[in-house]
């Protein structure tokens, strides 16, 4: 699991939050600024590994956005192998099997399709004829790079975020929510 800690100084933004704004508006503001912040980094990291050929709906459950009620959140990326059906339409041909889907052939040599299994690619275990398992591909490389290179962006994006909200919670304040 790969873990980023942001630091930041925001003694300017808590001065100005600690006259106009209760310690709940302010720990309000810190899980909305968390929330948003991990919302942004999901959406480049679904976007950019999209663009590397892995289809959006098999990304959407993987990339997780958790804030506590501490005021702490964490951005969790499910880096199990992707079953190889999943990222296109599959077929095959001589070679093995393969993949066409979002601008991207993956191509998995000595491997089938079985239609009876709904277009699934299965390899053989053994050289005997079973048993057979699920092919799968691992992300897990690219994925940990892409998400890397986002988290370390986010740092300079904390501040604003954080500023904007505690914009919103004073502005909440002064019009009498």
């Amino acid at each position: 699991m790969t873990s980023i800690t942001v630091s930041f100084d925001a003694r300017e933004l808590m001065a100005i939050a600690e006259n106009a704004l209760t310690d709940r508006q302010v720990v309000d503001a810190m899980k909305k600024t968390f929330r948003r912040a991990g919302g942004w980094i999901k959406r480049r990291v679904v976007s950019e590994l999209a663009n590397a050929g892995i289809p959006k709906e098999s990304l959407a459950k993987r990339v997780v956005v958790d804030v506590t009620a501490a005021g702490d959140g964490r951005v969790w990326l499910g880096m199990n192998p992707i079953p190889a059906h999943v990222l296109g339409i599959p077929d095959q041909n001589s070679y093995g099997a393969y993949v066409s889907g979002n601008g991207v052939t993956f191509v998995f040599p000595g491997a089938f399709v079985m239609h009876r299994r709904g277009r699934r690619i299965f390899e053989r275990v053994t050289s005997r004829r079973y048993p057979i398992a699920l092919v799968k591909y691992e992300w897990d490389g690219i994925g940990r790079q892409i998400f890397t290179a986002n988290a370390e962006k986010i740092t300079g994006r904390i501040v604003p975020f954080l500023k904007s909200e505690l914009e919103k919670e004073m502005f909440k304040t002064l019009k009498g929510r």
